[in-house]
Protein backbone atom coordinates (compact mmCIF):
# COMPACT_ATOMS: atom_id res chain seq x y z
CA UNK A 1 0.00 0.00 0.00
CA UNK A 2 3.04 2.26 0.20
CA UNK A 3 3.13 3.03 -3.52
CA UNK A 4 -0.62 3.82 -3.91
CA UNK A 5 -0.49 6.19 -0.94
CA UNK A 6 2.57 8.00 -2.30
CA UNK A 7 0.84 8.31 -5.67
CA UNK A 8 -2.39 9.64 -4.14
CA UNK A 9 -0.63 12.15 -1.88
CA UNK A 10 2.48 13.24 -3.76
CA UNK A 11 2.69 12.11 -7.38
CA UNK A 12 -0.63 13.86 -8.15
CA UNK A 13 0.50 17.04 -6.40
CA UNK A 14 1.49 18.86 -9.65
CA UNK A 15 -2.11 18.50 -10.86
CA UNK A 16 -3.09 21.14 -8.29
CA UNK A 17 -1.36 23.74 -10.47
CA UNK A 18 -3.95 23.16 -13.19
CA UNK A 19 -6.85 23.28 -10.71
CA UNK A 20 -5.67 26.51 -9.08
CA UNK A 21 -3.23 28.26 -11.45
CA UNK A 22 -3.61 31.65 -9.75
CA UNK A 23 -2.49 30.15 -6.43
CA UNK A 24 0.22 27.68 -7.46
CA UNK A 25 1.63 29.31 -10.57
CA UNK A 26 5.43 29.00 -10.46
CA UNK A 27 5.41 26.11 -7.95
CA UNK A 28 6.31 23.43 -10.50
CA UNK A 29 9.91 23.02 -9.31
CA UNK A 30 8.93 23.03 -5.62
CA UNK A 31 6.24 20.39 -6.13
CA UNK A 32 8.59 18.27 -8.23
CA UNK A 33 11.27 18.45 -5.53
CA UNK A 34 8.74 17.40 -2.87
CA UNK A 35 7.70 14.37 -4.94
CA UNK A 36 11.32 13.30 -5.51
CA UNK A 37 12.40 13.80 -1.89
CA UNK A 38 9.45 11.91 -0.38
CA UNK A 39 10.05 9.01 -2.77
CA UNK A 40 13.67 8.94 -1.64
CA UNK A 41 12.64 9.02 2.05
CA UNK A 42 10.59 5.85 1.60
CA UNK A 43 13.72 3.96 0.55
CA UNK A 44 15.33 4.53 3.98
CA UNK A 45 13.89 1.35 5.51
CA UNK A 46 15.42 2.00 8.94
CA UNK A 47 13.11 5.04 9.34
CA UNK A 48 9.92 3.22 8.41
CA UNK A 49 7.27 2.20 10.96
CA UNK A 50 3.86 0.54 10.82
CA UNK A 51 1.30 3.30 10.22
CA UNK A 52 -2.47 3.36 9.77
CA UNK A 53 -2.29 4.81 6.25
CA UNK A 54 -5.65 6.63 6.36
CA UNK A 55 -5.51 8.29 9.77
CA UNK A 56 -8.23 10.94 9.87
CA UNK A 57 -11.23 11.95 12.00
CA UNK A 58 -13.66 9.71 10.11
CA UNK A 59 -11.76 6.61 11.26
CA UNK A 60 -11.86 7.51 14.96
CA UNK A 61 -14.82 6.19 16.96
CA UNK A 62 -15.76 7.12 20.53
CA UNK A 63 -17.82 4.81 22.72
CA UNK A 64 -20.50 6.45 24.85
CA UNK A 65 -20.88 10.17 25.54
CA UNK A 66 -18.15 12.61 26.49
CA UNK A 67 -18.32 14.68 29.63
CA UNK A 68 -18.74 11.97 32.24
CA UNK A 69 -16.32 11.01 34.97
CA UNK A 70 -15.23 7.85 33.19
CA UNK A 71 -12.49 7.95 30.60
CA UNK A 72 -13.92 7.55 27.09
CA UNK A 73 -12.85 4.59 25.00
CA UNK A 74 -11.48 5.40 21.57
CA UNK A 75 -11.33 3.05 18.59
CA UNK A 76 -9.25 3.47 15.43
CA UNK A 77 -10.97 1.62 12.56
CA UNK A 78 -10.46 0.87 8.84
CA UNK A 79 -6.92 -0.52 8.80
CA UNK A 80 -7.00 -1.70 5.19
CA UNK A 81 -4.35 0.92 4.27
CA UNK A 82 -1.86 -0.01 7.02
CA UNK A 83 1.73 -0.20 5.78
CA UNK A 84 5.40 0.34 6.52
CA UNK A 85 5.99 4.05 6.00
CA UNK A 86 6.85 7.33 7.73
CA UNK A 87 5.04 8.22 10.96
CA UNK A 88 4.79 11.82 9.84
CA UNK A 89 2.23 10.80 7.20
CA UNK A 90 -0.36 9.73 9.78
CA UNK A 91 0.17 12.81 11.93
CA UNK A 92 0.15 15.20 8.99
CA UNK A 93 -3.11 13.80 7.61
CA UNK A 94 -4.89 14.03 10.97
CA UNK A 95 -3.73 17.62 11.52
CA UNK A 96 -4.83 18.60 8.00
CA UNK A 97 -8.27 17.02 8.47
CA UNK A 98 -8.78 18.79 11.80
CA UNK A 99 -7.68 22.09 10.28
CA UNK A 100 -10.19 21.62 7.44
CA UNK A 101 -12.97 21.45 10.02
CA UNK A 102 -11.82 24.79 11.42
CA UNK A 103 -11.44 26.24 7.93
CA UNK A 104 -14.81 25.14 6.53
CA UNK A 105 -16.97 24.73 9.64
CA UNK A 106 -15.33 27.42 11.83
CA UNK A 107 -15.18 25.26 14.97
CA UNK A 108 -12.49 26.33 17.46
CA UNK A 109 -12.44 22.89 19.10
CA UNK A 110 -10.50 21.53 16.13
CA UNK A 111 -7.50 23.76 16.86
CA UNK A 112 -7.59 22.63 20.49
CA UNK A 113 -7.62 19.01 19.32
CA UNK A 114 -4.55 19.65 17.14
CA UNK A 115 -2.68 21.14 20.09
CA UNK A 116 -3.64 18.29 22.43
CA UNK A 117 -2.88 15.71 19.76
CA UNK A 118 0.68 17.02 19.32
CA UNK A 119 1.27 17.34 23.05
CA UNK A 120 0.48 13.66 23.36
CA UNK A 121 3.55 12.88 21.23
CA UNK A 122 5.86 14.82 23.51
CA UNK A 123 9.06 16.50 22.30
CA UNK A 124 9.91 15.85 18.64
CA UNK A 125 12.83 16.91 16.47
CA UNK A 126 12.64 19.88 14.13
CA UNK A 127 13.08 17.51 11.20
CA UNK A 128 10.08 15.41 12.30
CA UNK A 129 7.94 18.51 12.87
CA UNK A 130 8.86 19.77 9.39
CA UNK A 131 7.87 16.45 7.80
CA UNK A 132 4.52 16.51 9.62
CA UNK A 133 3.75 20.06 8.48
CA UNK A 134 4.88 19.24 4.95
CA UNK A 135 2.46 16.33 4.71
CA UNK A 136 -0.34 18.41 6.29
CA UNK A 137 0.14 21.00 3.56
CA UNK A 138 0.27 18.38 0.81
CA UNK A 139 -2.94 16.81 2.12
CA UNK A 140 -4.71 20.18 2.15
CA UNK A 141 -3.61 20.89 -1.42
CA UNK A 142 -4.37 17.42 -2.80
CA UNK A 143 -7.55 16.59 -0.89
CA UNK A 144 -8.78 19.68 0.93
CA UNK A 145 -9.57 21.50 -2.30
CA UNK A 146 -11.64 18.62 -3.70
CA UNK A 147 -13.46 17.15 -0.69
CA UNK A 148 -17.23 17.02 -1.34
CA UNK A 149 -19.81 18.03 1.24
CA UNK A 150 -18.12 21.22 2.46
CA UNK A 151 -19.60 24.66 2.23
CA UNK A 152 -23.06 26.17 2.09
CA UNK A 153 -25.76 25.51 -0.53
CA UNK A 154 -24.87 28.85 -2.10
CA UNK A 155 -21.53 27.40 -3.20
CA UNK A 156 -23.24 24.62 -5.15
CA UNK A 157 -25.61 27.16 -6.69
CA UNK A 158 -22.72 29.39 -7.76
CA UNK A 159 -21.00 26.51 -9.56
CA UNK A 160 -24.18 25.57 -11.44
CA UNK A 161 -24.89 29.15 -12.50
CA UNK A 162 -21.26 29.54 -13.55
CA UNK A 163 -21.52 26.38 -15.66
CA UNK A 164 -24.69 27.78 -17.26
CA UNK A 165 -22.59 30.52 -18.86
CA UNK A 166 -21.05 27.92 -21.18
CA UNK A 167 -24.22 26.87 -23.05
CA UNK A 168 -25.46 30.48 -23.07
CA UNK A 169 -22.27 31.61 -24.77
CA UNK A 170 -22.81 28.98 -27.46
CA UNK A 171 -26.47 30.01 -27.84
CA UNK A 172 -25.80 33.74 -28.26
CA UNK A 173 -24.84 33.43 -31.93
CA UNK A 174 -27.96 31.41 -32.67
CA UNK A 175 -30.08 33.96 -30.83
CA UNK A 176 -28.66 36.74 -32.98
CA UNK A 177 -29.51 34.84 -36.17
CA UNK A 178 -33.08 33.94 -35.17
CA UNK A 179 -34.02 37.16 -33.42
CA UNK A 180 -35.10 35.29 -30.28
CA UNK A 181 -34.95 37.30 -27.06
CA UNK A 182 -33.69 34.56 -24.75
CA UNK A 183 -32.01 31.16 -24.76
CA UNK A 184 -34.24 28.13 -24.31
CA UNK A 185 -32.98 24.96 -22.61
CA UNK A 186 -34.37 21.48 -22.13
CA UNK A 187 -33.53 20.09 -18.70
CA UNK A 188 -33.53 16.35 -18.00
CA UNK A 189 -35.32 15.50 -14.74
CA UNK A 190 -34.93 11.96 -13.39
CA UNK A 191 -36.25 12.75 -9.86
CA UNK A 192 -32.83 11.85 -8.42
CA UNK A 193 -30.75 14.10 -6.17
CA UNK A 194 -28.64 15.52 -9.00
CA UNK A 195 -31.33 16.48 -11.50
CA UNK A 196 -33.60 17.77 -8.72
CA UNK A 197 -30.77 19.94 -7.38
CA UNK A 198 -30.04 21.29 -10.87
CA UNK A 199 -33.71 22.12 -11.48
CA UNK A 200 -33.94 23.79 -8.07
CA UNK A 201 -30.86 25.95 -8.71
CA UNK A 202 -32.18 27.03 -12.11
CA UNK A 203 -35.58 27.82 -10.61
CA UNK A 204 -33.99 29.86 -7.80
CA UNK A 205 -31.81 31.75 -10.26
CA UNK A 206 -34.79 32.63 -12.45
CA UNK A 207 -36.83 33.65 -9.41
CA UNK A 208 -34.04 35.95 -8.26
CA UNK A 209 -33.85 37.60 -11.68
CA UNK A 210 -37.61 38.19 -11.72
CA UNK A 211 -37.67 39.58 -8.17
CA UNK A 212 -34.81 41.98 -8.89
CA UNK A 213 -36.45 42.92 -12.21
CA UNK A 214 -33.29 42.05 -14.10
CA UNK A 215 -33.10 40.85 -17.68
CA UNK A 216 -33.99 37.16 -17.91
CA UNK A 217 -31.66 35.71 -20.53
CA UNK A 218 -32.96 32.13 -20.62
CA UNK A 219 -35.92 29.86 -20.01
CA UNK A 220 -35.96 26.23 -18.89
CA UNK A 221 -38.32 23.39 -19.74
CA UNK A 222 -37.84 20.24 -17.63
CA UNK A 223 -38.73 16.81 -19.03
CA UNK A 224 -39.07 13.56 -17.10
CA UNK A 225 -38.93 10.35 -19.14
CA UNK A 226 -41.26 7.88 -17.43
CA UNK A 227 -39.57 4.47 -17.72
CA UNK A 228 -42.50 2.59 -16.16
CA UNK A 229 -43.49 -0.08 -18.70
CA UNK A 230 -45.97 -1.94 -16.52
CA UNK A 231 -49.60 -2.62 -17.53
CA UNK A 232 -51.47 0.63 -18.02
CA UNK A 233 -48.27 2.63 -18.39
CA UNK A 234 -49.45 4.09 -21.70
CA UNK A 235 -51.83 6.37 -19.81
CA UNK A 236 -49.00 8.54 -18.54
CA UNK A 237 -51.24 11.31 -17.18
CA UNK A 238 -52.18 9.20 -14.15
CA UNK A 239 -48.85 7.44 -13.64
CA UNK A 240 -46.92 7.81 -10.35
CA UNK A 241 -44.24 9.75 -12.23
CA UNK A 242 -46.80 12.23 -13.59
CA UNK A 243 -48.27 12.70 -10.12
CA UNK A 244 -44.85 13.34 -8.62
CA UNK A 245 -44.10 15.81 -11.41
CA UNK A 246 -47.19 17.78 -10.35
CA UNK A 247 -45.59 18.20 -6.93
CA UNK A 248 -42.40 19.45 -8.59
CA UNK A 249 -44.46 21.98 -10.55
CA UNK A 250 -45.90 23.37 -7.31
CA UNK A 251 -42.41 23.77 -5.83
CA UNK A 252 -40.47 25.01 -8.86
CA UNK A 253 -42.69 27.72 -10.30
CA UNK A 254 -40.24 29.33 -12.71
CA UNK A 255 -39.63 26.40 -15.04
CA UNK A 256 -42.15 24.52 -17.17
CA UNK A 257 -42.34 20.72 -16.97
CA UNK A 258 -43.76 17.71 -18.76
CA UNK A 259 -43.75 13.92 -18.40
CA UNK A 260 -43.04 11.83 -21.50
CA UNK A 261 -43.55 8.03 -21.57
CA UNK A 262 -40.59 5.92 -22.67
CA UNK A 263 -42.83 4.23 -25.25
CA UNK A 264 -42.64 7.45 -27.30
CA UNK A 265 -39.15 6.28 -28.26
CA UNK A 266 -40.82 3.87 -30.71
CA UNK A 267 -41.70 6.89 -32.88
CA UNK A 268 -38.07 8.00 -33.21
CA UNK A 269 -36.18 7.97 -36.50
CA UNK A 270 -32.83 8.28 -34.73
CA UNK A 271 -32.57 4.54 -33.94
CA UNK A 272 -32.00 1.65 -36.35
CA UNK A 273 -34.73 -0.56 -34.91
CA UNK A 274 -33.81 -3.43 -37.25
CA UNK A 275 -30.66 -3.98 -35.16
CA UNK A 276 -32.68 -4.57 -31.97
CA UNK A 277 -34.73 -7.69 -31.10
CA UNK A 278 -37.85 -7.96 -33.25
CA UNK A 279 -40.99 -6.57 -31.63
CA UNK A 280 -44.55 -7.89 -31.55
CA UNK A 281 -46.58 -5.22 -33.34
CA UNK A 282 -49.85 -6.56 -31.84
CA UNK A 283 -48.88 -5.36 -28.36
CA UNK A 284 -49.42 -1.89 -26.97
CA UNK A 285 -46.36 0.41 -27.27
CA UNK A 286 -45.29 0.08 -23.63
CA UNK A 287 -45.69 -3.71 -23.65
CA UNK A 288 -43.93 -3.95 -27.01
CA UNK A 289 -40.94 -2.04 -25.66
CA UNK A 290 -40.95 -4.05 -22.44
CA UNK A 291 -40.87 -7.34 -24.37
CA UNK A 292 -37.99 -6.07 -26.50
CA UNK A 293 -35.94 -5.13 -23.43
CA UNK A 294 -36.68 -8.48 -21.77
CA UNK A 295 -35.37 -10.23 -24.89
CA UNK A 296 -31.91 -8.74 -24.31
CA UNK A 297 -29.32 -11.17 -22.89
CA UNK A 298 -28.48 -9.60 -19.50
CA UNK A 299 -29.31 -7.01 -16.86
CA UNK A 300 -26.43 -4.86 -18.10
CA UNK A 301 -27.83 -5.03 -21.64
CA UNK A 302 -31.29 -3.94 -20.51
CA UNK A 303 -29.96 -1.05 -18.41
CA UNK A 304 -27.69 0.04 -21.25
CA UNK A 305 -30.36 0.06 -23.97
CA UNK A 306 -32.86 1.69 -21.60
CA UNK A 307 -30.39 4.52 -20.91
CA UNK A 308 -29.81 4.99 -24.64
CA UNK A 309 -33.56 5.16 -25.32
CA UNK A 310 -33.97 7.86 -22.66
CA UNK A 311 -31.01 9.73 -24.14
CA UNK A 312 -32.47 9.54 -27.67
CA UNK A 313 -35.83 10.83 -26.43
CA UNK A 314 -34.21 13.82 -24.74
CA UNK A 315 -32.20 14.57 -27.88
CA UNK A 316 -35.33 14.33 -30.02
CA UNK A 317 -37.36 16.61 -27.74
CA UNK A 318 -34.54 19.15 -27.71
CA UNK A 319 -34.54 19.28 -31.51
CA UNK A 320 -38.33 19.15 -31.96
CA UNK A 321 -38.95 21.97 -29.50
CA UNK A 322 -36.18 24.14 -30.91
CA UNK A 323 -34.20 24.27 -27.66
CA UNK A 324 -30.71 25.72 -27.75
CA UNK A 325 -29.18 23.02 -25.52
CA UNK A 326 -29.92 19.97 -23.39
CA UNK A 327 -28.94 20.36 -19.73
CA UNK A 328 -28.17 17.20 -17.74
CA UNK A 329 -27.59 16.94 -14.00
CA UNK A 330 -24.72 14.43 -14.01
CA UNK A 331 -22.29 15.12 -11.16
CA UNK A 332 -18.53 14.52 -11.19
CA UNK A 333 -19.23 11.16 -9.56
CA UNK A 334 -21.89 10.17 -12.10
CA UNK A 335 -19.64 11.12 -15.03
CA UNK A 336 -16.80 9.04 -13.56
CA UNK A 337 -19.20 6.09 -13.22
CA UNK A 338 -20.33 6.55 -16.82
CA UNK A 339 -16.74 6.76 -18.10
CA UNK A 340 -15.71 3.41 -16.63
CA UNK A 341 -19.07 1.76 -17.35
CA UNK A 342 -18.98 2.72 -21.04
CA UNK A 343 -15.38 1.52 -21.31
CA UNK A 344 -16.22 -1.79 -19.62
CA UNK A 345 -19.14 -2.31 -22.01
CA UNK A 346 -16.89 -1.84 -25.04
CA UNK A 347 -17.95 1.70 -25.90
CA UNK A 348 -14.72 3.38 -24.84
CA UNK A 349 -14.34 4.99 -28.27
CA UNK A 350 -17.46 7.08 -27.54
CA UNK A 351 -16.47 8.29 -24.05
CA UNK A 352 -15.59 11.84 -25.26
CA UNK A 353 -19.17 12.26 -26.53
CA UNK A 354 -20.82 10.50 -23.59
CA UNK A 355 -19.24 12.55 -20.77
CA UNK A 356 -18.02 15.74 -22.44
CA UNK A 357 -19.83 19.03 -22.96
CA UNK A 358 -20.62 20.30 -26.43
CA UNK A 359 -22.39 19.16 -29.61
CA UNK A 360 -23.41 15.48 -29.79
CA UNK A 361 -24.03 13.88 -33.22
CA UNK A 362 -27.52 12.51 -33.89
CA UNK A 363 -28.27 10.53 -37.06
CA UNK A 364 -31.72 10.27 -38.65
CA UNK A 365 -32.48 6.99 -40.45
CA UNK A 366 -34.54 6.52 -43.58
CA UNK A 367 -37.26 4.42 -41.94
CA UNK A 368 -38.74 4.75 -38.48
CA UNK A 369 -39.38 2.19 -35.76
CA UNK A 370 -42.36 0.11 -36.91
CA UNK A 371 -40.92 -0.49 -40.39
CA UNK A 372 -37.35 -1.32 -39.48
CA UNK A 373 -38.48 -3.63 -36.67
CA UNK A 374 -39.63 -6.07 -39.37
CA UNK A 375 -36.05 -6.78 -40.38
CA UNK A 376 -35.53 -4.08 -42.97
CA UNK A 377 -32.16 -2.39 -42.89
CA UNK A 378 -32.23 1.31 -42.07
CA UNK A 379 -29.84 3.72 -43.71
CA UNK A 380 -28.54 6.86 -42.04
CA UNK A 381 -29.54 9.77 -44.27
CA UNK A 382 -29.05 12.88 -42.15
CA UNK A 383 -26.86 13.92 -39.25
CA UNK A 384 -27.37 16.87 -36.93
CA UNK A 385 -26.01 17.84 -33.51
CA UNK A 386 -27.50 18.54 -30.09
CA UNK A 387 -25.53 20.74 -27.65
CA UNK A 388 -25.35 18.89 -24.31
CA UNK A 389 -24.01 20.33 -21.06
CA UNK A 390 -23.59 18.78 -17.62
CA UNK A 391 -24.10 21.67 -15.19
CA UNK A 392 -23.02 19.64 -12.14
CA UNK A 393 -19.81 18.25 -13.64
CA UNK A 394 -17.75 20.15 -11.00
CA UNK A 395 -19.94 19.05 -8.08
CA UNK A 396 -19.62 15.75 -6.22
CA UNK A 397 -22.60 13.52 -5.46
CA UNK A 398 -22.28 14.00 -1.70
CA UNK A 399 -22.39 17.76 -2.16
CA UNK A 400 -25.63 17.44 -4.10
CA UNK A 401 -27.17 15.16 -1.47
CA UNK A 402 -26.19 17.69 1.20
CA UNK A 403 -27.63 20.52 -0.89
CA UNK A 404 -31.06 18.90 -1.33
CA UNK A 405 -31.36 18.59 2.44
CA UNK A 406 -30.08 22.06 3.36
CA UNK A 407 -32.12 24.24 0.99
CA UNK A 408 -35.17 25.87 2.55
CA UNK A 409 -37.72 24.46 2.12
CA UNK A 410 -36.05 21.10 1.63
CA UNK A 411 -36.69 19.18 -1.59
CA UNK A 412 -35.53 15.90 -0.08
CA UNK A 413 -39.07 14.52 0.31
CA UNK A 414 -39.64 14.81 -3.45
CA UNK A 415 -36.54 12.75 -4.12
CA UNK A 416 -37.44 10.11 -1.55
CA UNK A 417 -40.87 9.76 -3.14
CA UNK A 418 -39.13 8.89 -6.39
CA UNK A 419 -37.86 5.71 -4.76
CA UNK A 420 -34.43 4.65 -3.64
CA UNK A 421 -32.54 1.55 -4.69
CA UNK A 422 -31.75 -1.15 -2.17
CA UNK A 423 -28.16 -1.59 -1.12
CA UNK A 424 -28.71 -5.29 -0.43
CA UNK A 425 -27.17 -7.56 -3.06
CA UNK A 426 -29.44 -10.57 -3.57
CA UNK A 427 -27.48 -11.94 -6.53
CA UNK A 428 -24.53 -10.55 -8.46
CA UNK A 429 -26.28 -11.71 -11.63
CA UNK A 430 -28.86 -9.00 -10.97
CA UNK A 431 -26.20 -6.27 -10.86
CA UNK A 432 -25.55 -4.26 -14.00
CA UNK A 433 -22.15 -2.74 -14.79
CA UNK A 434 -23.69 0.64 -13.93
CA UNK A 435 -24.61 -0.66 -10.45
CA UNK A 436 -21.09 -1.97 -9.89
CA UNK A 437 -19.52 1.34 -10.90
CA UNK A 438 -21.95 3.33 -8.74
CA UNK A 439 -21.05 1.25 -5.67
CA UNK A 440 -17.34 1.51 -6.44
CA UNK A 441 -17.26 5.28 -6.89
CA UNK A 442 -19.43 5.82 -3.83
CA UNK A 443 -16.59 4.33 -1.78
CA UNK A 444 -13.82 6.07 -3.73
CA UNK A 445 -15.50 9.48 -3.38
CA UNK A 446 -15.56 9.01 0.38
CA UNK A 447 -11.78 8.76 0.78
CA UNK A 448 -10.24 9.87 -2.52
CA UNK A 449 -12.52 12.45 -4.18
CA UNK A 450 -9.67 13.84 -6.26
CA UNK A 451 -9.32 10.43 -7.94
CA UNK A 452 -12.96 10.69 -9.04
CA UNK A 453 -12.36 14.22 -10.33
CA UNK A 454 -9.27 13.09 -12.24
CA UNK A 455 -11.26 10.42 -14.09
CA UNK A 456 -13.68 13.06 -15.38
CA UNK A 457 -10.97 15.63 -16.04
CA UNK A 458 -8.91 13.13 -18.06
CA UNK A 459 -11.88 11.86 -20.08
CA UNK A 460 -12.77 15.47 -20.85
CA UNK A 461 -9.41 15.88 -22.60
CA UNK A 462 -9.99 12.98 -24.99
CA UNK A 463 -10.27 13.99 -28.62
CA UNK A 464 -13.57 13.54 -30.44
CA UNK A 465 -12.69 11.70 -33.65
CA UNK A 466 -15.36 12.04 -36.33
CA UNK A 467 -15.41 9.24 -38.90
CA UNK A 468 -18.77 9.86 -40.56
CA UNK A 469 -20.61 6.55 -40.06
CA UNK A 470 -22.81 6.36 -36.96
CA UNK A 471 -23.82 3.41 -34.78
CA UNK A 472 -27.47 2.53 -35.40
CA UNK A 473 -28.35 2.41 -31.70
CA UNK A 474 -26.18 4.84 -29.71
CA UNK A 475 -25.52 7.26 -32.65
CA UNK A 476 -21.85 7.56 -31.73
CA UNK A 477 -19.40 7.61 -34.64
CA UNK A 478 -17.96 4.18 -35.39
CA UNK A 479 -14.25 3.52 -35.05
CA UNK A 480 -12.79 3.69 -38.56
CA UNK A 481 -10.24 1.02 -37.59
CA UNK A 482 -12.99 -1.43 -36.75
CA UNK A 483 -14.08 -3.11 -33.54
CA UNK A 484 -11.00 -5.32 -33.26
CA UNK A 485 -9.34 -2.71 -31.06
CA UNK A 486 -12.15 -3.16 -28.52
CA UNK A 487 -13.12 -6.84 -28.69
CA UNK A 488 -9.88 -8.41 -29.91
CA UNK A 489 -9.60 -11.33 -32.30
CA UNK A 490 -12.37 -13.41 -30.72
CA UNK A 491 -13.93 -14.50 -34.00
CA UNK A 492 -17.57 -14.57 -35.08
CA UNK A 493 -20.22 -17.26 -34.92
CA UNK A 494 -20.74 -18.40 -38.56
CA UNK A 495 -24.32 -19.44 -37.74
CA UNK A 496 -25.34 -16.07 -36.27
CA UNK A 497 -26.79 -14.49 -39.42
CA UNK A 498 -28.60 -11.73 -37.52
CA UNK A 499 -25.36 -10.59 -35.93
CA UNK A 500 -23.56 -10.66 -39.28
CA UNK A 501 -26.20 -8.41 -40.83
CA UNK A 502 -25.74 -5.69 -38.20
CA UNK A 503 -21.98 -5.94 -37.55
CA UNK A 504 -21.07 -3.01 -39.77
CA UNK A 505 -23.90 -0.85 -38.37
CA UNK A 506 -23.24 -1.22 -34.65
CA UNK A 507 -20.37 -0.24 -32.39
CA UNK A 508 -18.88 -3.04 -30.29
CA UNK A 509 -20.65 -1.81 -27.13
CA UNK A 510 -24.11 -1.91 -28.70
CA UNK A 511 -23.34 -5.26 -30.36
CA UNK A 512 -22.49 -6.73 -26.94
CA UNK A 513 -25.61 -5.27 -25.34
CA UNK A 514 -27.89 -6.68 -28.04
CA UNK A 515 -26.29 -10.08 -28.67
CA UNK A 516 -24.29 -10.70 -25.50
Amino acid sequence: MQSPKHWANYQRLPAAIQRHPSVFQGCEEVFSAIVDQTAKDLKAEADLRVIHGDFWTGNILLQGQLGGSEQAQLFVVDWEMFQLSLTSLDLGQMIAELYQLKLYKNTDADLWLIQSFMRGYGPVSDEFAFRVLLHAGVHLVGFGSTVPGWGAPEQVEQRVVKALAKPYKEAKDRLANTGASRASYLCGLSFGHSSAAMAHVLDQNLRGLHEKKLRVAYEVHAVHIDTDLSDGADSSSSSPAAQLLERYKKRLLNISMECVPLSDALKLDTIDWSALPEMNMDLKPAQRLKAMLEALPSVTSRVDILRLLVRHLLFSLTLQQGRHALLLGCTTTALAELTLAETAKGRGFAVPWQVGDGPIPVTTFSRHGEQTSQGQTAVGIEKTTVPVYHLLRDVFKREVVTYTGLVKPSIRELIEDAGSGSTIIVSHKELSIEDVMARYFEEVEESYPSVVANVVRTSGKLKRVKNGEACGVCSMDLDEQGDTRWKGEIGDDPNDTKRKETTSRLCYGCERSIYG
